[in-house]
């Protein structure tokens, strides 16, 4: 017997909150990518290593840049978890002959 899937609210609520967090994450694991890599270059670079306000600030910059991303992935878990509170974390449920997912 076949079953019609219909899209619940909730389901779309979960899949675009996954969006954002892919959208999100994928992004800083790059930039971190992008950091080490600056900062082997300079440390294989004796001719570089001295005092640098450019460095400061790029290490500034990236751990400012990496604290607001982690702010937003955590504010996301937070509704993520209120939502699994007030037990909304059903997402299949059958009604009517069709599951609603």
């Amino acid at each position: 017997m076949m079953q019609e899937f219909v899209k619940s609210q909730k389901l779309g609520k979960w899949l675009k909150w996954m969006q954002t967090i892919q959208d999100e994450i994928i992004p800083l694991l790059s930039d971190v990518k992008v950091f080490w890599e600056v900062q082997d270059i300079i440390r294989q670079n004796p001719h570089i290593q001295k005092p640098s306000y450019f460095y400061r600030y790029l290490e500034r910059s990236y751990i400012s840049h990496a604290l607001v991303g982690l702010r937003r992935q955590i504010i996301v878990k937070f509704r993520i978890n209120e939502t699994l509170q007030r037990g909304e974390d059903t997402i299949l449920a059958s009604g009517g002959g069709a599951l609603v997912y």
